[in-house]
């Protein structure tokens, strides 16, 4: 009886094991990142992965049951199920800490994985100092230069881009451009990554020249390589969109919106952040058109995406209400704008302090708000405080101050103080002709504004050299993007 029992209790064992491998064998036939049809394909395989990774994870090395977690975690995350994901991200660095030691790859490959999610729910306290701690760890293993350090590097990098730490980023993207280029052949999806990223960076300094051929050397390495309709390609394809945008390449930029678009609903489904971040996107241009019904409907869609996914109180959500806000206002419902302005405003200050870029642009908002109002005495300090703050973050010669800088001009010039009206418009036009050349449309608008200046003052001679493009409007809203890695 005895050896029945033992002989039952070894067959017992050997199935588990059994199980457990062809659990793990499953694991390793799962992308990186789950697009909706292939959460489709795996759905049915998740309550035993999940089974193998807990109550079964002695039949597998803790290697093994951390990489079987972190594909459930990224199978929750693809379907925006943040809470669940972040649960087994947790278990992650649990079990590699417990199993495998505070300095091991595993422990960092769990520790860069939580400390994205956090940096996907806004949170770059944690996810900094989580970032910090798995470039620790590989760089104690590997040395500086290894390929290993690579994630760590462009999501720390990406972090302080959007926090305006733009030369803290962009030496991280140097860095991992190196360790890539070094170690790898030139056409390998890894560096489009740090490619796409750098880009961003530089599109949101307005150094679109430095911008371009990184952007276009990211989008042809993930054609030829992935396809022309993977779900990897729309980043780089919403991220081009944004970057003609600015340039005021309307046409070129809603082809863009829309291709990146419909790969994302085909990958991710209509209810996903990514396709929200490109709905928004597509809704700032549309509201630069005057396209106003296609914007509104584009807005609330990702509003609605984002309040599901994300809550109120997320930078992702506070850039869709922002972005509402605006079209409000460009169609003279003035309280509903004020409502949702103070609401980003609100919203931007408790995620990111006082002095952040973003909290400057819902500051600019509100004041062009009140200013289209006549309510100079309210606008005045807003321009102001707005126009400090991005001095701060991004300096005193950068193109982003312009759009503040003008519209503070246009304050001034509304209340008949040309003198200091003139100052900041011949500031703008300066650094606008210096990135931007002198035919761009933002250019313009600056330099026929400040040929209104000078008609004001009876200064002809000198006005009529401002007037030598056609016009446009000069009082700017700032929409808000979401640029994606």
């Amino acid at each position: 009886m005895v050896t029945i029992a033992v002989q039952q209790n070894v067959e017992a064992e050997q199935l588990k094991q059994a199980f457990s491998q062809v659990m793990f064998a499953i694991v390793q036939q799962m992308p990186d990142f789950l697009p909706k049809t292939e959460i489709e394909h795996f759905a049915s395989a998740i309550p035993h992965l999940q089974e193998t990774a807990t109550s079964l994870h002695p039949y597998l090395s803790s290697s093994y049951v951390v990489i079987t977690a972190t594909q459930i975690a990224r199978f929750y995350e693809g379907q925006a199920a943040y809470s669940s994901s972040f649960t087994w991200y947790k278990y992650c660095v649990e079990i590699a800490e417990t199993q495998l030691g505070a300095i091991h790859n595993s422990t960092a490959f769990s520790l860069n994985n939580l400390a994205l999610w956090f940096y996907s729910q806004a949170n770059f306290v944690e996810a900094e100092a989580l970032y910090l701690k798995a470039l620790d760890i590989n760089e104690t293993l590997f040395g500086t230069d290894h390929p290993k350090s690579f994630a760590n590097l462009i999501g720390l990098a990406n972090m302080y881009g959007d926090q305006g730490r733009y030369s803290e980023a962009e030496q991280l993207y140097q860095r991992a451009l190196l360790i890539n280029e070094t170690h790898f052949a030139s056409d390998n999806i890894d560096l489009t990554y740090a490619l796409n990223s750098l880009a961003g960076l530089y599109r949101s300094q307005g150094r679109y020249t430095e911008a371009e051929p990184l952007i276009q050397r990211a989008l042809h390495i993930r054609e030829t390589q992935l396809g022309e309709n993977h779900h990897d390609l729309a980043p780089v394809l919403h991220n081009m969109a944004m970057f003609y945008q600015d340039q005021g390449q309307y046409d070129k930029a809603e082809a863009l919106y829309q291709r990146a678009l419909n790969i994302n609903e085909t990958s991710w489904g209509a209810n996903h952040p990514n396709t929200a971040s490109t709905l928004d996107s597509l809704a700032t241009l549309y509201i630069a058109l005057k396209r106003y019904k296609e914007a509104e409907a584009l807005c609330q869609s990702a509003l609605h995406i984002r309040k599901t996914c994300f809550g109120i109180n997320h930078s992702a959500t506070e850039t869709s209400i922002n972005n509402l806000a605006v079209l409000h206002k460009n169609q003279g419902r003035y309280d509903q704008s004020e409502a949702l302005y103070k609401q980003s405003l609100s919203i931007s200050e408790a995620l990111f302090g006082s002095n952040h870029a973003s909290t400057a642009i819902s500051l600019n908002n509100l004041a062009l708000l009140y200013h289209d109002q006549g309510n100079y005495a309210e606008a005045e300090p807003l321009y102001q405080s707005a126009l400090h703050i991005e001095e701060i973050v991004f300096g005193s010669d950068s193109l982003n101050i312009t759009v503040v800088c003008n519209n503070l001009a246009n304050l001034y010039c509304d209340q008949g103080r040309y003198s200091d009206a003139e100052l900041l418009y011949q500031r703008s036009l300066s650094i606008r002709e210096t990135y931007l050349g002198t035919h761009h449309p933002d250019t313009i608008t600056t330099l026929s504004k400040l040929g209104d200046l000078y008609y004001l003052q009876g200064c002809y001679k000198e006005a009529k050299t401002c007037f030598k493009y056609p016009r446009r409007s000069s009082r700017r809203n700032s929409s808000k993007h979401s640029y994606q890695p």
